[in-house]
């Protein structure tokens, strides 16, 4: 993957709407050579959808959750099936596993009252020994963009302008 591949990405993570010609043009490449980078980078799984982005809000969801959830699984299978059961929950919207083989879970809820819903169903499909929520008051940064090499260096650039 080289810098023009980079930047064709950077374009796709802000808009995935962009149209080609605006890519390649952007990247100074004719339209046939970008489609194919693009294509490539899709077939080898780096470009691995292209999504419509919602706001919760408008939507009925936009409480914020993290919860960490302690539980007493007792496998790697069983674990793995937990995992599975949780993600399977409509208002969980990520679930990773952490240090210390705890689950930590980001849901979008519609009130703080329809946490008690959510908090039955996580204790219903899990051994849960210990579930610890934290509701976001308020949100400064929220992107699905992936940092890509050297994006970093080119903030710092600008920003000692």
């Amino acid at each position: 993957m080289d810098s023009i591949d980079l930047r064709i990405l950077s374009i796709l993570q802000r808009d995935a709407n962009a149209r080609l010609a605006q890519i390649a043009a952007a990247v100074k490449l004719s339209p046939n050579p970008c489609w194919r980078r693009i294509n490539k980078m899709e077939s080898e799984g780096v470009i691995t959808g292209r999504v419509a982005l919602l706001d919760p809000a408008k939507l009925g969801a936009g409480t914020l959750v993290f919860i960490k959830l302690k539980t007493a699984c007792s496998s790697e299978e069983e674990a793995e099936r937990v995992g599975e059961a949780i993600a399977a929950l409509p208002a969980i919207t990520e679930v990773h596993r952490v240090t210390g083989g705890d689950l930590m879970l980001k849901a979008q809820i519609g009130r703080v009252s329809d946490y008690d819903r959510l908090y039955r169903r996580l204790i219903a499909v899990a051994p849960v020994t210990e579930i610890n929520a934290t509701f976001a008051m308020a949100t400064f940064k929220q992107t699905t963009a992936i940092p890509l090499p050297n994006e970093d260096e080119g903030e710092d650039k600008r920003d000692a302008a």
